[in-house]
């Protein structure tokens, strides 16, 4: 049946099925909110046929609906927005009300009517209640207002993610920003979902583009329990709402200025680097028909010249002639456009296009300048949405997202192969340069039904993915060294124990995704409410069948079957139940009590296929011959005088990289159970503890090893035709167990004020990243507290209003430092490989337990190789420490026009907050010894003209 099996193809019947019964493609409401609720006399009976109108304050939308049998009422997919809330029946006075519905919002509006004659009443609330009675799922939303007010650095709206329970700063890749919960590899964690299309990267996982924090109006993350629309993530759905034009014309101009004069000197600088920066950017958004029809646009370009600083301790012994300050240029361009329409009170649609060019240098966390990078990212998305109300009690959706999405990565270095020792990497970055142009089509489809006591949504979606990688992955080679001494062709203790290379090539990995999901929230009783859900995913291209039966019929490839084989099929078994109670503890909507449990499956980074196709279609070695490694630093030599095609064309050996046979998508089993108190009308807070089990997560193995024993002549390799046979597999497992508390709070003089607090544990069974080896991969020992265990998270968030149009805000962030991982450096038992290999005994992380013998270990392993002891202080764990405030000057210029002057300090304690512990080879000289910190107090000045 082509590149999928008939049981596969069964059930991309069965997601076909789904999609029909929901009749056209639309997508999920991912972005609006909903608003419910039930209607009763002054004696509680349920009154039918109340005719409720629902108007968008903002640009004069209207929908009308009427009340069941049971006097409920509901409407869905609602633009973020305040609204009116009229609620009319013959023979009882009119009751209007008044809230605003934030993103994702699952909002009750219980109304009371009166007999006639007595006076229409108007109740004004404020904001959606702050405890959500119809939604199990622990949620956290991040408004319009602390966008606007709160300071954020780089202007990266998911930086104020951070804020939330169970959230914290992110430093695994460059373009991370955001942590959630404690899967052993964030970049699969959360989804990134902008107007209901997700901008998840193939490559890094997180979010590779941005979108200007003008143009957002807000957006919410719901962290480790969600409705079944979301898939695609373990921890966290992260769903952002752009703004939309207004029956009132609006717009900004804004300037944001940072200069070295300005800052404080960074703690491993001998001098102030040079920094600056120059943001600016503007938006406008209103009417083409007013209640009709309207626009918004927004626009915003970066430029920041600055220098990088690499300040390896004086125990390295790379430190004189790598340290340094390096010059680093970033430049983006950011452009939002969307537009409104409303055809009638029972169709409306919206379109939306995003643009982002960015280009940077020096983007890389080095021990050497010459083994860094330089990256381009552009990218253009385009979703519209079409919505009907199609009855009373029905509605459905048209989503459809195109995106094209360029990463490219270039080393500072061409031509110089790559060398790692244990306190210092040179040379041309191995996986670059590499170039990743990637185009999504998604059609999205949900319909919403009403039924009696529930809320029913049925849905399905398809995406098509095409991706070309033209990589480059180890083109000028790669040399592998267990010390720090240089080369002496008599002393094999200084040579290599690894060289690698492989041809560059350009790949295609294309696939079509499948999904559909069922959701019933479901009112048992007044007080009692079910969300029950279940999801289906399919990725029909998962395990590249094609590829590998083309591989198996080459001569070239003999002996390969012993690890793959034709009959692979793909990973269907993705059925993902969820439920979710919720308790209306007093029966007004103020206590309410909640708990749920889900399975959730996170999506494919098809990177990884395009890796495997890399170094399996291509030409690569990994020789590890002291014979032909002596001869370093000749690769001819190494070769025997050929190319690297005619070596492996002569009989050498290849190093190749699989996607197993039995290759899954991780997953994750959470359970939630809390409680939410909206103490006031104003004031709220809630606790939920928070187990989540992650399983089937990634790593890599070397399936071409003998049983036991170093490799040699003696010893081979079962299958000598290769050498390393790296497989991607599913044994990584995943613990967290965590406490989150959430206080928020407006009143007189003090805005928005949140405060959260997280206690937490994260333990790790196997490795945080697809490409790590375990450390002993025959008899792995890879449990332990992950780098990612922060034990307590504090954030606390507040804007205060002042006399004389001054605006005070401010960001404190408080976080127990990380564990660190360190590894002996050097292959202890014979598999080959370094990444993780530790002493007996030695834990997986340093620094949050058995610190004692940790050192001892540590000591006796550094003892001999006549390295001098560290101490207990080398172990102590870094605390971060941030406080970021931000002081407003508004001036009034005219009627509805405002001069805002900004001034913002950042870490303006100049506390210094130190990144990681330095290097982790325990064979180094400079062993966890500090070499880097994050910003040191920096100010930003700024301006911004509103109308």
């Amino acid at each position: 049946m082509g590149l999928i099996s008939k049981h596969v193809a069964a059930r991309i019947g069965v997601v076909v099925a789904l999609s029909s019964v929901v009749a056209v493609a639309a997508i999920a409401q991912v972005v609006g909110a909903n608003l419910s609720g039930r209607i009763v006399d002054e004696g509680g009976g349920a009154l039918p046929g109340v005719t409720v109108t629902i108007t968008n304050t903002a640009n004069g939308a209207t929908q009308t609906v009427v009340t069941n049998d049971s006097g409920a009422y509901r409407v869905v997919s609602l633009q973020p927005a305040p609204y009116q809330v009229k609620a009319e029946l013959p023979g009882f006075g009119t009751n209007t009300r008044e809230i605003v519905l934030t993103i994702g919002a699952n909002a009750t509006l219980d109304f009371r009517l009166n007999v006639s004659g007595l006076q229409e009443s108007i109740t004004v609330s404020a904001s959606t209640p702050l405890v959500e009675v119809a939604r199990a799922a622990p949620s956290s939303t991040i408004v319009e207002s602390q966008i606007r007010a709160l300071p954020v650095l780089e202007r990266n709206f998911l930086a104020l993610a951070q804020l939330m329970p169970g959230a914290a700063p992110n430093y695994i890749s460059k373009f991370s920003r955001v942590k959630f919960g404690g899967p052993a590899d964030q970049r699969n964690g959360y989804t990134t979902i902008v107007d209901g299309g997700d901008l998840d990267d193939a490559i890094w996982g997180d979010p590779t583009v941005n979108i200007s924090q003008d143009a957002v109006q807000e957006f919410k993350v719901f962290r480790n329990q969600f409705d079944a629309q979301y898939g695609a993530a373990l921890a966290a759905v992260v769903t952002v709402a752009t703004k939309s034009g207004t029956n009132e014309l609006h717009g900004s101009g804004y300037f944001f200025g940072r200069d070295d004069a300005l800052n404080a000197r960074n703690a491993f600088a001998r001098t102030k680097p040079v920094y600056g920066q120059q943001r600016f950017g503007g938006s406008v958004g209103g009417p083409l028909v007013r209640n009709r029809s309207h626009f918004f646009g927004a626009y915003e370009y970066t430029n920041v010249e600055k220098e990088n600083i690499i300040a390896l301790p004086a125990s390295n012994p790379f430190a004189a002639r790598e340290n340094g300050a390096f010059p680093a240029t970033t430049r983006e361009h950011l452009l939002v456009a969307k537009w409104d329409q409303r055809w009638s009170d029972r169709s409306s649609v919206f379109v939306r296009y995003a643009f982002d060019d960015q280009y940077a240098t020096r983007t890389g966390t080095v021990s050497s300048d010459s083994a860094n990078v330089n990256d381009t990212s552009k990218m253009h998305s385009v979703i519209g949405e079409q919505t009907w109300v199609l009855s009373n009690a029905t509605v459905n959706a048209l989503r459809v997202h195109y995106m094209w999405n360029e990463v490219a990565t270039v080393p500072v270095t061409l031509g110089v192969p790559q060398e790692v020792r244990p306190s210092v990497t040179t040379g041309q970055n191995w996986t670059s340069p590499q170039f990743f142009p990637r185009m999504r089509l998604q059609v999205f489809e949900t319909l919403y039904r009403t039924a009696g006591r529930h809320d029913l949504k049925f849905g399905a979606d398809y995406t098509y993915a095409k991706h070309t990688y033209d990589a480059h992955f180890y083109e000028s080679g790669y040399w592998q060294f267990v010390t720090d001494a240089p080369f002496d062709r008599n002393n094999q203790a200084t040579w290599p124990i690894a060289f690698i290379q492989q041809t560059n090539g350009l790949y295609d990995f294309n696939s079509h995704i499948l999904a559909a999901y069922a959701q019933d929230d479901w009112r048992v009783a007044d007080r009692l409410r079910l969300n029950l859900g279940v999801r289906y995913d399919l990725d029909t291209n998962l395990r590249m069948n094609g590829v590998y039966r083309q591989v198996l019929a080459d001569p070239a490839y003999a002996g390969l079957d012993r690890f793959v084989s034709n009959n692979r099929g793909t990973d269907a078994d993705n059925i993902q139940p969820r439920l979710g109670m919720t308790y209306d503890v007093l029966g007004t909507g103020r206590l309410v009590a909640r708990a749920g449990w889900g399975l959730y499956i996170t999506r494919n980074r098809h990177y990884f296929g395009l890796t495997a196709q890399d170094r399996l279609l291509g030409t690569a070695v990994r020789i590890e011959n002291p014979n032909q490694l002596r001869l370093y630093p000749d690769i001819s030599a190494v070769l025997g005088g050929r190319s690297l095609s005619d070596y492996v064309r002569a009989g050498a050996a290849r190093s190749v990289y699989l996607i197993p046979d039995d290759y899954e998508l991780p997953e994750s089993r959470n359970t939630t159970a809390g409680v939410g108190w909206q103490i006031s009308a104003s004031t709220g807070i809630e606790v939920d503890y928070v187990h989540a089990y992650g399983y089937k997560q990634l790593g890599a193995l070397d399936l071409n090893l003998p049983a036991s024993g170093r490799v040699s002549g003696t010893n081979p390799r079962p299958v000598p035709r290769f050498t390393e046979v790296k497989s991607l597999e599913n044994f990584t497992k995943s613990w967290y167990n965590a406490l989150e508390t959430q206080f928020r709070t407006r009143m007189r003089g003090l805005e928005n004020l949140s405060v959260s607090y997280t206690l937490s544990s994260t333990i790790r069974d196997g490795v945080n990243h697809y490409q790590t080896y375990p450390g002993t991969m025959r008899t792995p020992r890879e449990r332990g507290y992950s780098e990612q265990d922060t034990r307590h998270n504090l954030s606390v968030a507040a804007a205060s209003t002042l006399p004389y149009g001054i605006e005070f805000s401010g960001i404190l962030r408080a976080l127990s430092g990380t564990p660190f991982a360190v590894a002996a450096g050097f292959d202890l038992d014979g598999d080959g490989q370094t990444q993780n290999d530790r002493p007996e005994g030695l834990p997986i992380t340093v620094g949050r337990e058995k610190v004692a013998g940790s050192l001892q270990i540590i000591n006796a392993l550094r003892a001999t190789r006549n390295l001098a002891p560290i101490t207990e202080a080398h172990l102590r764990l870094n605390p971060f420490i941030s406080l970021d405030l931000r002081a407003t000057k508004q001036i009034g210029l005219g009627p509805g026009q405002r001069l805002e002057l900004f001034l913002e300090g950042y870490n303006v304690l100049n506390r210094v907050n130190y990144a990681g512990g330095g290097n982790g080879s325990i064979i180094s000289p400079a062993l966890l010894i500090r070499n880097a910190a994050r910003d040191p107090r920096q100010v930003q000045l700024g301006a911004r003209f509103t109308f």
